[in-house]
C-alpha cells in the first residue's frame, strides 16, 4: 500500500464510522418511521456516495494522478 492512500482511507473509515453510528442511533432509540424516512435514507445514501469518492480517489493515487486541476 502506497503511503500516500494511508489518509483518504483514514479520513474515509473515520468518516463512514460517524454515518454508520448515526444511521444506527435512529433505530436504536426507537425513531418514528418518518424520522428514519426523512435522516437515516439520506445519510445511508450519502454514506454510499462517500464510500464511492473515497474508492475514486485511491483508483486516481494508483494510476499517479495527484492533482485532480490538472484535468481542468
Amino acid at each position: 500500500m502506497n503511503r500516500k492512500m494511508l489518509a483518504p482511507i483514514v479520513i474515509g473509515a473515520i468518516i463512514a464510522c460517524y454515518m454508520m453510528i448515526w444511521i444506527s442511533s435512529l433505530f436504536f432509540l426507537d425513531a418514528p418511521k418518518i424520522i428514519i424516512i426523512l435522516f437515516g435514507v439520506p445519510m445511508l445514501a450519502l454514506l454510499f456516495l462517500w464510500i464511492h469518492v473515497v474508492k475514486e480517489r485511491l483508483d486516481e493515487i494508483r494510476s499517479g494522478e495527484e492533482d485532480d486541476l490538472s484535468k481542468y
